[in-house]
């Protein structure tokens, strides 16, 4: 297997024979032999929300606010297309449609949830 090691400089992972590393063009010395690792030993595992009470990945999941500013906004600008009616049709009739529109974005918000208890929130695990 390919020995690996990390750039001095930039920390990225080169190989261990490199002389300049291949990413920002530092001239490798080592005054001691590199510390080895091969492609197997770098692997992490990622970092997951898990749920404070019972320490299980949380899901995300998307969930109605009870307040958006885009409904209040398309709430005032449905009245002001029902005031318009009265003297024009169509602006009228386009205020109203730009109202339902403007009303229906921003309205969820995305959570995360745990999938046995129910609970809201995350911790990193």
């Amino acid at each position: 297997m390919t020995e690996i090691t990390n750039c001095p400089d930039c920390n990225e992972r080169i190989l261990a024979s490199a002389k300049f590393c291949q990413h920002c063009g530092c001239h490798i010395v080592f005054d001691q032999p590199p510390e080895k690792h091969t492609e197997a030993d770098s692997y992490a595992p990622p970092k997951v929300a898990a749920c404070q009470s019972c320490n299980v990945a949380l899901i995300s999941t998307q969930k109605d606010k009870s307040f958006s500013f885009g409904g209040f906004v398309g709430a005032i600008t449905v009245v002001i297309g029902l005031f318009a009616l009265l003297f024009n049709v169509i602006v009228g009739a386009v205020l109203i449609i730009l109202g339902i529109v403007v009303g229906s974005v921003g309205n969820k918000k995305t959570v995360m949830v745990c999938p046995s208890c129910g609970e809201e929130g995350a911790r990193i695990a």
